[in-house]
Order: structure tokens, then sequence, then C-alpha cells
């Protein structure tokens, strides 16, 4: 106890000893008063030397609990408390828990995409009207971290900071009427503009886009017959050349 630290003989207390039972308060304070008792102690009146001698036990017990009480009305650090219960038995927000199943889980940006159709033909300065409209209604609703941007007459790409605004920004796209479909992780969701009209001008560019693979392939292959031939009229006059060599030797 921190009564024991006070000698009866007027010795201060010994300074770096802390007993267990003394709080940080209460060394501290034991310190000032050793502090301020030394130099009395060690170099003062006799007057001051034979008072200090003098405190009796029930002094000893006072100066103590003084100091006790001083440690009481110290605030204690408690942790900061999760922002949400995860332990045995809690009961997760509904909503959290629909978001980590539709991918709401994932961390940092994320990106999707959005295949777009409208009536009258489309064009790449009419999508980008729909993105600067879909970029404004999302942070309307709160997703101030969102970005679109227009890839395509017919795709957008949306942006969003935080991985668990996808379901949201999932369902918002899906709600679009010019969405014909949503596109994330290679996995793609019908929209509501997804109909025989849209289906005919995806089918159609598919087929352009075939064919234009096929002739590049085509373009590829003649120029690697065309190498080939080159290569080859190459060798057939290296071996000319040499035969006349050797005519000329014999």
């Amino acid at each position: 106890q921190g009564a024991h630290h006070l000698s009866r003989t007027g010795n201060p207390p010994p300074i770096g000893r802390v007993s267990p039972a003394m709080g940080l308060g209460r060394y501290a304070l034991a310190c000032l008063l050793a502090l301020s008792l030394a130099p009395s102690c060690l170099a003062g009146p006799k007057e001051d030397r034979e008072r200090y001698a003098k405190l009796t036990d029930a002094d000893l017990r006072r100066i103590d609990k003084e100091l006790t009480e001083d440690d009481e009305t110290e605030p204690e650090w408690t942790p900061p408390k999760p922002k949400f219960d995860i332990s045995p038995g809690s009961k997760l927000d509904p909503k959290m828990l629909q978001n980590i199943a539709m991918g709401g889980a994932e961390t940092g940006q994320v990106m999707v995409f959005a295949n777009i159709w409208y009536e009258g033909g489309l064009n790449k300065d009419k999508t980008e009207k729909v993105s600067f409209k879909w970029k404004s209604m999302l942070m309307s609703a709160g997703m101030a971290d969102a970005n679109t941007y227009t890839i395509s007459e017919d795709k957008i790409l949306v942006s969003v900071g935080h991985g668990w605004h996808v379901p949201e920004v999932r369902q918002f796209i899906l709600d679009q009427p010019e969405t014909a479909s949503y596109e994330h992780k290679n996995v793609v969701t019908p929209g509501p503009a997804d109909g025989p009209a849209y289906q005919a001008y995806a089918a159609e560019k598919r087929a352009k886009a075939d064919a234009a693979r096929a002739a590049r392939a085509q373009e590829r292959e003649a120029d690697e017959r065309h190498k080939e031939k080159l290569k080859k009229q190459k060798r057939r006059k290296k071996k000319e050349a040499r035969k006349e060599a050797a005519k000329d030797e014999v």
C-alpha cells in the first residue's frame, strides 16, 4: 500500500519503486510529495524533520486514502465499439446481409457495365446524356463516389469507390428504361430494354463483329503466306547463286 512508502523516520518514499496497488495518479502524487520533502528532509531545519517523523499511522492511512480517491477519479480508456455485432447469436442488418450475398462485400473501387438501348437510333451524344443523367441520380441517392463513362454508343461504365454500393448500383441500373443488360464479373442480367428491337440490334452487332474478326484472321493468314513465299524465293535465289559460283570454279 501507498502508506508503507511514507517512512516514520521522515525519509521520502523511494522514487522508481511502484507498488502494484498504486495507480498512475498515486505514483505521480507520491513523486511530487517526495520531491517536496527531499530538500527539507536532507538539509532542512531540525523542526521539519521532527514534524515529518511524528506522522502517525492514521495520518499515513488518510494520505493513502486521498491518493486512492484521486486514482478513482481518473477516466478509464475503453475500446471503441464495433460498427455491427458479429458475435454468436447477434442479428445483422438484413440489408447488410443482402449486400454481402449480392457482392457488396467487395472493397475498393468496383466497375460494372450497362448495355444501352433506346428508340430513335443509338448515337454517342444521346448515350452521353443518359450517362450524365445516371451520375446525377446516383449522387442524389447518396453515392457521391459514383462515376459514369460512355464507352461506346451502346455501353456505359459505372464505377463506385466502395464495393458495398454494388447491389444498390445494380438495382438502379436495372430499373432504368434504357438498360438492355447489366454486367458484372462476366455475369449478364437482362434489363427492361432487352426486347425484340435490342435483340435484333445485338445480333446484327455480333454478326458484324464476327465478320470483322474473320476478315482480320484472313488478312493475317494472307500476310503469313506472303512472308513464307518471300522466304522461299530468297532461299531459291541463294541456292541458284551457289550453283553459279560452283560452275565458275570448275
